[in-house]
């Protein structure tokens, strides 16, 4: 449901912010072994809470695992121009807290 998607933005609408980010997920979304999001994301909603912030030039997207506690986080930019993803701005991986100390 794409009414869970929390999006902060200025001059572009919110619905067209999201279809922008949900066409770039499915023609560019497919990161092999570092995950497939090329699925819409209503789908991805129930998996992920997805912020979308928008930049000059770029939506900045950022999804975290709603499962407690999993430290799990995508973040990318899609490009406004084309609606391509900057492969350099992908992240995946986890969040780790680190160890307190005396561990």
């Amino acid at each position: 449901m794409t009414d869970s998607i929390e999006y902060n933005g200025r001059t572009t609408d919110r619905k067209s912010a999201i279809e922008s980010v949900e066409r770039a997920l499915l023609r560019h979304g497919d990161w092999g072994s570092y995950g497939d999001f090329s699925k819409p994301l209503n789908e991805l909603s129930d998996e992920y809470k997805i912020t979308i912030e928008e930049r000059p030039d770029s939506f900045s997207v950022t999804c975290i695992s709603v499962i407690p506690n999993s430290g799990f986080e995508v973040s990318f930019s899609v490009l406004k121009k084309d609606l391509s993803i900057d492969l350099h701005s992908v992240v995946i991986g986890v969040d780790c807290p680190p160890p307190d100390i005396g561990e």
